[in-house]
C-alpha cells in the first residue's frame, strides 16, 4: 500500500486482541486517544484524533476493497 512500515511492538495494557494473536490472526490495534486517559473517571479523546483514525481506517478499506467510480456499472450475471 506505500507509506512508512508500521513499527510493531506490545502494549503495556491488556487488551481481548490477545486472543486473535494466539491463534495465529494478525490484528492491529489502532484507535485514537492515551491510553493512560482510557477507562479512568475522566476518559476523553479529541474529536481530531477520532477524525485522523476514522480516515485511516476509511482510505485503509477502499485501498482493501477498491472502489468504483460513478461512471461504471456493475456487471450482471445471467
Amino acid at each position: 500500500m506505500g507509506g512508512p512500515s508500521i513499527r510493531e511492538r506490545g502494549a503495556p495494557y491488556g487488551s481481548d486482541l490477545c486472543l486473535y494473536a494466539a491463534a495465529d490472526i494478525p490484528t492491529p490495534q489502532f484507535g485514537p486517544g492515551d491510553v493512560r486517559l482510557a477507562h479512568v473517571p475522566r476518559e476523553q479523546v479529541s474529536v481530531s484524533e477520532v477524525v485522523a483514525v476514522a480516515r485511516t481506517l476509511v482510505l485503509a478499506a477502499l485501498r482493501s476493497v477498491g472502489t468504483r467510480s460513478s461512471g461504471e456499472r456493475e456487471s450482471r450475471r445471467p
